[in-house]
């Protein structure tokens, strides 16, 4: 049976980004592919490199359409997989690996709220914002844990 698989991803417009979306109609069952956008129409890539990859990062239950047709949430990529220079999500979860890596309880009980807050987003207007707030916090955080054991000065 066909689904319909929709991939919305935020765009390069400045000063407010946009979400953008287009539809895929794939087999019920399967995991949403990593697929393709021209990103200049977005303002995410020049005209002479306007390819851009869609990796989707999770998929939802499509409340307008129903029945098994599914939202599939996407962050956007160069063409060699390495994350577009606009991808916030990527920034966001490097800065979340470093502060778990470094195991000290004190930063990630702080962290947390970051992790509790985008899993409960449900704006997805707000999500930029969120992730370059998110970014800063992180980033305090951790040159923080780096003061405390001296690694920092």
């Amino acid at each position: 049976m066909k689904i319909k698989a929709e991939y919305i991803w935020i765009d390069g417009l400045t000063p407010t980004a946009k979400l953008r979306s287009k539809t895929k109609i794939m087999e019920q069952g399967t995991e949403p592919p990593i697929w393709g956008f021209d990103g200049s129409s977005t303002q995410q890539a020049t005209g002479d490199q306007s390819d851009c990859v869609l990796k989707p990062v999770a998929q939802f239950p499509d409340p307008i359409r129903g029945g098994d047709n599914i939202l599939v949430m996407c962050e956007v990529m160069n063409v060699d997989m390495t994350p577009m220079h606009l991808n916030t999500r990527a920034a966001l979860v490097n800065q979340l690996q470093i502060l778990v890596s470094l195991n000290h309880g004190l930063v990630w009980n702080k962290s947390t709220h970051f992790m509790s807050s985008l899993m409960t987003l449900s704006n997805m207007d707000n999500l930029l914002v969120f992730h370059h707030q998110a970014i800063r916090s992180s980033r305090r955080l951790l040159l923080r844990s780096w003061c405390r054991r001296g690694l920092w000065t």
